[in-house]
């Protein structure tokens, strides 16, 4: 059975890739204390492993990839805050 990787975090989304606010957990952490404001886009990324707890990042400053042969995995969602309900941008796919 696979755990989430609490060393691999989400991050603000609005313009461009990897941007304020970063960081955010996917997890219940009592230490994060970001409020996320209207109009914010954020992505959240969930990666599972079946072994390792971190992951080695390629030269290309992209790519991570992992030392013991496990399996893992990463599923993103990207909402969108508003004053109500989010705004969920990705699509789930089967």
């Amino acid at each position: 059975m696979g755990s989430i990787r609490e060393a691999l975090t989400g991050n603000g989304t609005s313009g461009a890739l990897h941007e304020y606010p970063d960081n955010i957990c996917n997890y219940y952490d009592p230490a994060q204390k970001e409020t996320l404001k209207q109009g914010m886009v954020v992505a959240i990324e969930t990666f599972i492993s079946t072994g390792v707890e971190f992951a080695d990042e390629a030269g290309d400053g992209w790519t991570l990839t992992i030392e013991d042969g496990s399996r893992v995995a990463q599923y993103e969602h990207t909402p969108i805050v508003t004053d109500g309900e989010p705004i969920i941008a990705t699509l789930a796919t089967r």
